[in-house]
């Protein structure tokens, strides 16, 4: 479907998880901002059709061909080469949250709500960290292949403006940072 998650990066994630666990080397790679409902939790490719792709690379000597096709409402990705042997397993892929950050607080001034009257626009959703590992049965190791940032998405609370003359009250815009003032939240771009 489009929209968030559209079909270009449910393909992306199905193709990033199917190379993942190949011969091939991931090039390039970008997380979605919000981990998203269709896969799992450190494994989805965020691509956007102008500066955000996923990009992989074969270094065998061989090609290898991409097979993608949805099948009973599923989409099945798979990669066929002379690649690596399983004889011994197949790699498998492990993500671990590893922090979790609380949503902040984003008060906005309604002109056209009474004083100090108050209301949710949003509640807040946690931001997490999410490292994504490959382990391979045949060396018995694990290597960290993603470090992943999803922002906490802030609570949006609406407030009236203060009551003109009030003695011993102080102005909500005066509690709260306003949008303009919040500071962004700062992560990295996931490996």
């Amino acid at each position: 479907p489009d929209g968030l998650g559209g079909s270009a990066v449910q393909v992306a994630s199905a193709l990033y998880e199917t190379a993942l666990t190949s011969s091939l080397s991931v090039v390039e790679r970008h997380s979605a901002k919000r981990p998203v409902d269709f896969q799992r939790i450190g494994l989805e490719a965020f691509v956007n059709g102008r500066d955000m792709d996923l990009r992989l690379a074969n270094r065998m000597k061989t090609p290898v061909y991409i097979h993608a096709a949805v099948e009973q409402g599923r989409l099945r990705v798979a990669l066929y080469g002379s690649g690596q042997s399983l004889e011994k397993g197949k790699p498998q892929l492990m993500a671990e949250t590893t922090e979790t950050f609380s949503p902040g607080t984003i008060v906005r001034v309604d002109r056209d709500m009474k004083p100090n009257q108050e209301r949710i626009v949003r509640v807040g959703e946690k931001g997490l960290r999410a490292k994504v590992f490959l382990y391979d049965p045949g060396s018995n190791k694990k290597v960290l292949v993603s470090d992943n940032l999803y922002q906490p998405v802030p609570n949006v609370i609406a407030v009236g403006p203060r009551e003109v003359g009030a003695v011993g009250t102080k102005s909500r815009e005066d509690d709260w940072p306003t949008e303009a003032e919040a500071e962004p939240w700062v992560g990295s771009e996931a490996e």
